[in-house]
């Protein structure tokens, strides 16, 4: 059992590797050299999160560093995406601010949560802090004489524009750090040697094919004919349960769909989360887009442009382009290649935020440090 300390909520967080919990240390006695189990030296994180791609960039990070004995914080500013995305990942955090009412609370909440950023870092006294550089946090860090590192995400890879969005996909995703749920797979069988491919619908069908109500009935009816032609189909119709999906499908939950990416021979979705990372596992995957002139979310569009998700537009669109990936046997060999091009440009984030948060940590600052109490679980109390 490891232990993520973030704030002013305690409690041990499960995390599925196999290393021991670093000992309880007395505050009274000095550690002339902690180190982990490798001999670097243990420190204290803190990060600072405010937009959900920084989950998604940091989270095999946070994991990795609570596994080698470091002490890792979390606080971020009130952002319901940001707090669902760490749920998710079993990382609890400290909101330092609320939802505003108006825009003179937006204020009293911005000097408040400046206030309560001074407080948590004193409190949990890090060594390093990441975040983004404001004039909040610079503040902050002068309390401890924490190092600073940046978010710094790039903004073109292999000649192409890329959001901070897609880099905190390519993070989460990568294949050095990103393993399925062998559980669910399990469950559902997908070790078999039967190729499958995955639906997933989540925009309401109508008998009208509005635009904003996503693809008609009949389309989606003969999406899931087409992809039966590849093997067995996994089907996620969250919003619409009819009757005319039921041929060769077998309903997966939303949670599951992710763990099935990963040697999907196709995968058709509306959306934009599934499709940007069904891409990055390497599944030939359809953005079934609602309607000319509606916005491509940014990941989406940018994978687009590696042709490593394909748009379609409208229900005649989505139908011809399934048909013709569909009947492409070397779509999966396809896709592998751009994705492998993808990789080698883009890198290793993950390694990359490790390598700046320990890569100069200061040695003689870690040498004279006293520890606070820990409980029993190995949580230290801000």
């Amino acid at each position: 059992m490891l232990s993520v300390g973030c704030g002013n909520r305690y409690r041990t967080t499960a995390i599925d590797i196999d290393h021991p919990v670093v000992p309880a240390v007395d505050r009274r006695a000095t550690e002339p050299d902690r180190r982990d189990r490798l001999g670097v030296l243990t420190v204290r994180v803190q990060f600072r999160i405010d937009h959900p791609s920084q989950v998604d960039r940091s989270v095999h990070a946070i994991t990795a560093l609570v596994s080698d004995g470091h002490r890792v914080g979390i606080c971020v500013r009130h952002d319901d995406a940001v707090s669902a995305r760490l749920e998710a990942a079993a990382f609890e955090h400290t909101v330092l601010t609320t939802s505003p009412p108006s825009p003179l609370g937006s204020t009293a909440q911005r000097l408040f949560g400046t206030v309560r950023l001074g407080r948590y870092t004193r409190a949990f006294d890090p060594s390093v802090i990441v975040s983004q550089s404001t004039p909040a946090v610079r503040a902050a860090r002068r309390l401890t004489g924490a190092r600073l590192v940046t978010w710094n995400e790039p903004t073109t890879a292999d000649g192409e524009a890329i959001s901070a969005e897609l880099y905190g996909a390519a993070a989460r995703y990568h294949a050095d750090w990103s393993s399925p749920d062998e559980a669910v797979r399990e469950h559902h069988s997908v070790d078999e040697p039967e190729a499958y491919t995955i639906a997933r619908f989540t925009a309401k069908a109508s008998p009208y094919n509005t635009p904003q109500e996503g693809l008609s009935r009949r389309t989606k009816q003969r999406l899931v004919e087409t992809l039966a032609t590849v093997g067995r189909v996994y089907v996620d119709n969250v919003d619409d349960p009819h009757p005319a999906l039921a041929a060769s499908r077998i309903t997966v939950p939303p949670r599951e769909t992710p763990d099935l990416a990963c040697g999907a021979s196709l995968v058709v979705t509306d959306s934009a989360r599934v499709a940007v990372g069904s891409a990055l596992c390497g599944a030939p995957t359809v953005y079934a887009h609602l309607a000319e002139g509606d916005p491509v979310p940014d990941p989406v569009d940018e994978l687009a442009a590696r042709d490593l998700v394909r748009l379609a537009v409208g229900d005649g669109e989505a139908r011809s382009t399934v048909e013709v990936l569909a009947a492409d046997t070397d779509r999966e060999a396809i896709w592998e290649r751009r994705l492998t091009r993808f990789r080698e440009a883009i890198g290793d984030p993950t390694t990359e935020l490790l390598e700046a948060v320990l890569g100069s940590t200061d040695d003689s600052r870690q040498a004279t440090a006293a520890t606070p109490p820990v409980d029993e679980t190995g949580i230290e109390p801000t």
